[in-house]
């Protein structure tokens, strides 16, 4: 009897010792992560973890986004499903902290300059604006797999630095001070403009002396824009400019000016919603 209860203590006191970490470890499971990126704005990237609950409501409400822009076909009401979408994105802390006012603007194009979105049009290569996978100056939803991908202006500058780094060494001590310098001092009066992001999708991944292999996005588009309203669902490519990758990639441009609210989850993919100048897909590999 005394060694059955010693043997009960014994197996209390591992099962003690275990519980808070397998607690713990149900808890990071439970977790889903979405990063929110703020495009047209001087925003840091934001994580915020959610509850699995939590994440499977911002789904639904995405997926009630998309339903509701099916049906119309007005610019106003497809600004008025973004401003909602909003209200709600706050409750979860994916504003990447906007305020709600703010995200609202930005996401129906109020800080838009539009004779600078003006510049982008017409630079598109292989679509022309009465191809059915091409749109301009509208409100854009779509969620997408990880072949997507943003490119913001500070992301571009600093590629352009690498290159200039890589071709001309001896400018890189007066450039990269320079850099700093303006980032640094005048990070806050680089915020009040609004500078628009690109968006890639698919990719091509060539290794010197080997066949390029291609993986097209997967997902849905809607936009409402000049050309009324368009729904794309499936796989395509960017159907404007390619734009290098590191490690022998390339992506190829397929939203030119986007301002908006950019969420990405590994669960989910990739998320977003605002307003861009020209959206240019198409199904087959580009040359």
């Amino acid at each position: 009897m005394k060694k059955l209860i010693s043997v009960a203590v014994v197996l209390l006191f591992i099962g003690l010792a275990f519980a808070p970490t397998i607690n713990a470890n149900i808890g990071k499971e439970e977790l889903v992560e979405f990063t929110t990126e703020v495009c047209g704005m001087n925003v840091r990237k934001q994580t915020v973890k959610l509850t699995q609950q939590q994440a499977d409501k911002v789904d639904a409400l995405f997926n009630s986004i998309r339903e509701k822009l099916n049906t119309t076909e007005s610019r106003e009401e497809a600004e008025k499903i973004f401003k909602e979408a909003i209200v709600e994105l706050d409750k979860f802390g994916l504003l990447g902290g906007l305020s709600i006012k703010q995200a609202q603007r930005l996401v129906t194009g109020g800080y838009q300059n539009r004779k600078y979105n003006n510049v982008y049009l017409g630079s598109h290569v292989n679509c022309s604006r009465n191809d059915t996978y091409y749109n301009s100056n509208c409100n854009v939803f779509a969620k997408h797999d990880q072949e997507t991908y943003l490119f913001s202006p500070l992301r571009r500058f600093t590629e352009k630095l690498i290159e200039i780094f890589l071709y001309v060494k001896m400018w890189i001590s007066g450039i990269v001070l320079s850099y700093l310098w303006f980032f640094l001092f005048f990070r806050d009066a680089l915020g009040l403009l609004v500078i628009n992001s690109h968006i890639g999708f698919g990719s091509e991944f060539q290794y010197p002396k080997e066949d390029p292999l291609y993986r097209p996005a997967d997902g849905e588009i809607t936009t409402i824009g000049d050309m009324g309203e368009k729904n794309w669902s499936g796989t395509w490519y960017g159907s404007f400019q390619r734009h290098d990758l590191p490690y022998f990639y390339t992506s190829f441009i397929g939203i030119h000016g986007f301002t908006g609210i950019f969420l990405s989850s590994k669960i989910f993919g990739n998320i977003y919603f605002g307003i861009a100048n020209e959206v240019g897909l198409q199904r087959s590999i580009p040359n």
